[in-house]
């Protein structure tokens, strides 16, 4: 009863594999089973004393290891099961589960071996390893009456499995003493030991089996429903020992390290390599291997999120949309996508799709991102991805108006509707309200209504010009109060909305039989001891997110193709009930934008933050770097500089709500992007000397982002953000408190900011000269001009004169 591994020859066979999947991925992008299995012992390491490098010789394991022990209590298990009477009331039987292996044994073996029942370890003979390479793959299937009831035990899918039992495969194992032995998913039998028609002959089949799913890592075939050995993040601490052992560790190895090694949990991965959040090890020791796993997350983990990305929507558009209705597209036309995003270590990607396709897409991407590629998780969970249907940004998303003279440029925005008048009021009363939920759904209920009341008072009463119910309040104001305090209850009520469509989401998540839901719950359970809780919780409500955007994308695709056959019939025949229409929808398209976003991964409610952030900073940033204007401005209106203040407010409650417990220094760091975009979002709104820690939060910002650009340690972090962040407050509470006063305040002096400028306005028509006491020109003889101006005016006067008596009849003044 043995497993065997081997390396060196199997990676020749990975990589043959793996360049025949690549060049098929438009074909095909379920890479198969046994190119899977054979990467997957390329990792196969002894804890410490082998790297991740390749290994040349198979080795034979010690006999009576825990995987040995491991191999044999699933066996009893798995006989006893199969062997059992059925009961009537059921026709299926549940898959064994292992028992929990103490946390310091729960490791997998790390070293290409042969385990066997007696004799010590030792190396394989060239020989030997060259004829148990030449053999792989060339033995039987499993029969059918023992492969059945073994998969229905182990919930695994064995029919790649090879079985050889002739006169070669005796003779292996009388070459290394062995009754039988298992390397990937190749099992060799002694002759006479293959007995699956008695019980002692399905135990040494199930042992052998166990094997199986120990090497393969819990994916064969993608349809095992747990791991059994578990790996760690551990495993590659011991592996890299210099920056050498880094470079041996391609894109694949790193797939299969996310995968197993960190549960593909693309955050534990970054806590590990570029924070260096290493349970149990000295500082020292860190701080000496840190540069490498940083040099390993840009170079292998980073890169693999971008091809892995890419390889796969490559895949939707030229493979999945090429049929059905969008089959006589360009390919362009079907589906494009670009990505944003910094390129620090730390950054996530938006991918914004566009094109005919880009809805069925966003579906498609997180299907087949579990159901073909067999990841656990949802695309922001594994690589922290965020895709985007189209949204507010165009496929040109702005246009650039250069000052040559000045060296100046100025960035406006395109839309795919343009809004103006009383649709465009509309319009940004909806993204008023879309704005405060970022914030709503962020706060605590203590937060909100302190928030909503410091904005907007408790309640306000019918309005009476003879009282004043408030300071200054006309009835000008006193409407627009009410408006405000509408939005803050819509807010309330899709927050509701909100909260019981995820946990409805949830719900389903944590009691569905789906293998992708299955799968989801199992990895969550073996990562346990090293995810934390808020990175758990997010795993599930980022799957249960994923869901109703998807569902919300269909509201939005209805509504454009509407819309769009409203404009094309307007081409032919523009009425005025037939803009009324378009104007309508037009609205409508964007209030459901607005909705569906509102489940999408890390995304901006609000057309004024999209436009703020992605072309304002992302782009805006860039342009400025690449075409060397020495200033860059992004022509936005007031209302959504506000919407985008909001948002960023409500990101920054986010973050620092993950890192409650933290010390402030760490909290700030984490929060810094969007706490850089608030104060940029303010400043055209307020001056920084109107409110109070306008100046104290700006320098917090520009450090934080400073610090992420250089990738700084958390010496340095700290050593820079505790001057400024911790003298601010002494906890992270009590920084939180601090941004949510701040977000009073802006709202308050901007209202009052806004009221002034009114209140100026009028100042200034009122001193505008009385168009009455103008003297107008009088007829001359030798002007003409005067003459036909005078008898112009005349004319109009009785024009308007006609009609103000006919008004009168008719309404009986």
């Amino acid at each position: 009863m043995r497993s065997l591994n081997s390396a060196e020859p199997m990676q020749e066979r990975a990589e043959a594999l793996q360049s025949e999947s690549e060049s098929t991925v438009e074909d095909n992008i379920q890479m198969s089973a046994e190119a899977e299995a054979i990467q997957r012992q390329q990792e196969l390491e002894d804890e410490g004393e082998e790297k991740l490098s390749v290994q040349t010789k198979l080795t034979i394991g010690q006999p009576g290891d825990k995987y040995e022990q491991e191999a044999d209590q699933m066996a009893a298990q798995i006989v006893q099961q199969i062997n059992a009477p059925s009961p009537q009331s059921s026709g299926q039987s549940n898959p064994v589960q292992r028992q929990e292996m103490p946390p310091e044994e729960d490791e997998l073996q790390m070293k290409p071996m042969v385990q066997r029942l007696q004799a010590s370890g030792g190396t394989v003979t060239q020989d030997v390893e060259a004829s148990i390479q030449g053999a792989r793959g060339s033995g039987q299937p499993l029969a059918d009456s023992i492969r059945v009831p073994m998969e229905g035990a182990f919930g695994a899918d064995f029919s790649s499995v090879k079985v050889h039992t002739d006169s070669q495969s005796d003779q292996l194992n009388q070459s290394i003493q062995a009754k039988a032995f298992t390397t990937g998913q190749d099992i060799f039998f002694r002759q006479g030991a293959y007995e699956p028609g008695n019980r002692e002959g399905q135990e040494l089949i199930a042992h052998e089996l166990t094997h199986v799913v120990q090497q393969s890592g819990g994916t064969l075939s993608g349809a095992v429903q747990g791991r059994l050995i578990q790996r760690t993040p551990d495993d590659l601490w011991n592996a890299v020992n210099s920056e050498q052992d880094v470079d041996t560790i391609s894109q694949e190895k790193a797939k299969e390290i996310l995968k197993n090694d960190f549960y593909s949990n693309w955050f534990l991965v970054r806590d590990y390599l570029v924070e260096g959040k290493w349970k149990g090890k000295e500082q020292a020791e860190i701080e000496r291997k840190q540069p490498w796993f940083k040099k390993l997350m840009r170079e292998s983990f980073i890169k693999l999120r971008q091809t892995e990305t890419d390889k796969l929507l490559t895949h939707i558009r030229d493979n999945e949309l090429a049929t059905g209705e969008f089959e006589n597209l360009e390919p362009e036309d079907r589906l494009k996508w670009s990505s944003a995003g910094s390129e620090t270590l730390t950054s996530d990607i938006d991918v914004n799709l566009k094109g005919a396709g880009s809805i069925a897409a966003v579906t498609l991407f997180n299907q087949l991102f579990k159901t073909e590629l067999k990841w656990p998780n949802e695309p922001g969970t594994v690589f922290d991805v965020n895709v985007y249907a189209q949204d507010f940004m165009e496929k040109k998303p702005f246009t650039l108006d250069k000052n040559e003279n000045e060296n100046t440029a100025k960035i406006i925005p395109q839309q795919e509707v343009e809004l103006k008048g009383d649709v465009f009021t509309k319009f940004a009363a909806d993204q008023d309200m879309w704005s405060i939920l970022k914030m709503r759904i962020h706060m605590t209920q203590e937060e909100w209504e302190q928030y909503q009341t410091s904005i907007v008072g408790d309640s306000l009463k019918p309005y009476d010009e003879g009282a004043q119910y408030q300071e200054g309040m006309d009835v000008e104001t006193y409407h627009k109060q009410q408006k405000l305090r509408i939005r803050f209850a819509e807010a309330e009520g899709y927050y509701n909305e909100y909260q019981c469509l995820l946990q409805e989401k949830i719900l389903q998540i944590n009691t569905s039989t789906d293998e992708v839901y299955v799968t989801l719950r199992k990895n969550l359970e073996a990562g346990k001891q090293y995810l934390s809780k808020h990175q758990a919780a997010d795993t599930k409500k980022m799957a249960a997110a994923n869901l109703i955007y998807q569902e919300q994308l269909d509201e939005v695709a209805a509504i454009r193709l509407y819309l769009q056959d409203l404009k094309d019939s307007s081409k032919s025949k523009n009425t005025i009930a037939l803009q009324k229409e378009i104007d309508q929808y037009s609205v409508r398209l964007k209030t459901a934008l607005s909705h569906s976003i509102v489940y999408a991964n890390e995304a901006y409610f609000t057309q004024g933050a999209v436009h703020f952030s992605v072309i304002g900073q992302q782009i805006g940033n860039s342009i400025k770097k690449d075409k060397k204007f020495d200033k860059v401005e992004l022509q936005l209106s007031d209302e959504e500089y506000l919407h985008s203040f909001r948002e960023q407010v409500g990101d920054t409650l986010k973050v620092l709500h993950e890192y409650s417990e933290a010390e402030i220094w760490k909290a700030a760091y984490k929060a810094g992007k969007y706490i850089d975009r608030m104060l940029k979002s303010a400043a055209p709104l307020v001056g920084s000397s109107q409110v109070a820690r306008f100046n104290d939060l700006s320098e917090v910002g520009s450090i934080a982002i400073a610090l992420k650009d250089e990738g700084a340690n958390s010496e340095t972090q700290q050593s820079r953000l505790n001057p400024v962040a911790g003298v601010m407050a002494d906890s992270v509470s009590g920084f939180r408190n601090l941004i949510l006063q701040f977000g009073v305040d802006v709202e308050k002096t901007y209202q009052n900011n806004q009221e002034a400028k009114k209140a100026a306005e009028k100042n200034k028509v009122e001193e505008q000269p009385n168009l009455d006491e103008i003297q107008r020109p009088k007829a001359d003889s030798n002007n003409s001009v005067g003459a036909e101006m005078q008898q112009n005016i005349e004319q109009a006067e009785d024009k308007f004169a006609g009609l103000v008596e006919l008004a009168r009849q008719m309404w009986g003044i």
